[in-house]
C-alpha cells in the first residue's frame, strides 16, 4: 500500500502557524523542512509521528505545545494522508485550559468524527518505533555510526518490520503447542511429526 503525506497545517502551537502542501510544486521524493532554533522543530516532528501512530498525550506534554507568552486557549495540528486511492485527514486538537489532546478523523467517505481511525491494514503492522524512523530526527544520526551503540541494528530491525515476523513465529509455536495439548497423538506419530518439522 502506497502512503503519501499530502498536506499539513499547524495553528496556535509553539511552531509557526502555516499550511504546507507537499504536491504544490510537483511531487518530490524528499522534503527538507528547515526551521530556526527555538521554533519547535522537535515538537513538529513529534506532531507528525503522532498523526500516524496514536499518542497518549500527558497534560505536561500538551502545555509544552503552547507558544511561550501566548494566551490562546487552544491549537491544532492536522495532516492529509493518502493511502492508495483513499484520503484521510487526522487532526489533533489541543486544549491548553483542560490540558487535553483530542483526535479527529475524516475518512474517505467524509464526515469528521472523534477518534483516531486510520486503516487497520496500516495500524496492525505499523508501530511507534517504525513511525519514528519514517520521521527521523537528524540529531540522533551520530548514534547510527557509533560502534558501541546498537541503534543502527535496532533501526534496521524496526524498519524491516522483523518484529512482525518474530511475533508470527511465536504465534505459530504457541498454536502448535495448544494443538498438541488438545489432540493427543501416539508417540510414534509424534516422532514422525517432529521429524517432518525438523526437516522444514
Amino acid at each position: 500500500m502506497k502512503i503519501n503525506l499530502r498536506q499539513f497545517e499547524s495553528k496556535g502551537l509553539r511552531s509557526p502557524n502555516f499550511i504546507y502542501e507537499f504536491d504544490k510544486n510537483g511531487k518530490k521524493r524528499v522534503h527538507f523542512l528547515q526551521m530556526p532554533n527555538g521554533t519547535a522543530k522537535t515538537t513538529t516532528l513529534e506532531l507528525f509521528r503522532s498523526s500516524f501512530a496514536e499518542k497518549k498525550w500527558s497534560s505536561d506534554e500538551v502545555l509544552q505545545l503552547q507558544r511561550r507568552g501566548a494566551d490562546n486557549k487552544e491549537g491544532y495540528f492536522k495532516v492529509q494522508i493518502e493511502f492508495g486511492d483513499d484520503i484521510y485527514w487526522i487532526q489533533t486538537d489541543f486544549d491548553f485550559e483542560k490540558k487535553t489532546a483530542t483526535y479527529y478523523t475524516t475518512p474517505p467517505t467524509g464526515g469528521k468524527k472523534k477518534g483516531f481511525y486510520l486503516p487497520s491494514k496500516l495500524t496492525n503492522v505499523v508501530d511507534e518505533k517504525f513511525i519514528n524512523l519514517q520521521f527521523f530526527d537528524a540529531e540522533l544520526a551520530r548514534d547510527l555510526f557509533d560502534g558501541d551503540s546498537t541503534r543502527a541494528q535496532d533501526s534496521i530491525y524496526d524498519f524491516c518490520r522483523l518484529g512482525v515476523v518474530d511475533n508470527l513465529l511465536k504465534y505459530v509455536d504457541n498454536y502448535y503447542i495448544d494443538q498438541q495439548k488438545t489432540h493427543r497423538v501416539s508417540q510414534s506419530d509424534q516422532k514422525k511429526l517432529d521429524t517432518l518439522i525438523a526437516k522444514e
